[in-house]
């Protein structure tokens, strides 16, 4: 299987097409982490069974990203976000422990050349869900 993708500026759409197969792998619990996280998310997750468990971390949120958020809330009681500016990069967690690195955030996907990358090494995965957790603990509720 293929774990690293790039994507040329302007590659918006493949870009997009690739976040979206990512995050349909779900199958229990998915974490979506960027500081920059805008009402595009929701195009995204709306699609999952409501089944899965979905936490967002972002540092802020516009109107409309809580007026979204609530609103999915109220269909999906498995859905969190907490506001959290302590990590600058973008990741994706599926099911508890298969990590994805975003080199973009997902609001700018393709608009500038970046990578996606699957996080292989089991010491550094661990270390990155140990901080996230706490990430997540610290987090205020949105």
């Amino acid at each position: 299987a293929k774990f690293q993708f790039y994507f040329a500026a302007g590659d918006v759409y493949r870009a997009k097409k690739k976040l979206y197969s990512i995050i349909k792998t779900a199958t229990a619990s998915i974490a979506i982490i960027d500081l920059y996280l805008d009402d595009q998310v929701f195009d995204y997750i709306d699609s999952l069974p409501d089944t899965i468990n979905i936490r967002l971390l972002t540092r802020g949120s516009k109107p409309i990203f809580r007026t979204l958020y609530s609103s999915l809330k109220s269909k999906r009681a498995n859905l969190e976000a907490r506001k959290f500016g302590g990590c600058h990069d973008r990741f994706i967690v599926l099911n508890g422990d298969e990590v994805w690195h975003l080199g973009a955030s997902i609001n700018g996907f393709g608009t500038q050349a970046f990578m996606i990358h699957k996080v292989i090494d089991e010491v550094e995965k661990v270390r990155f869900l140990s901080d996230l957790e706490d990430w997540w603990q610290k987090g205020d509720q949105i």
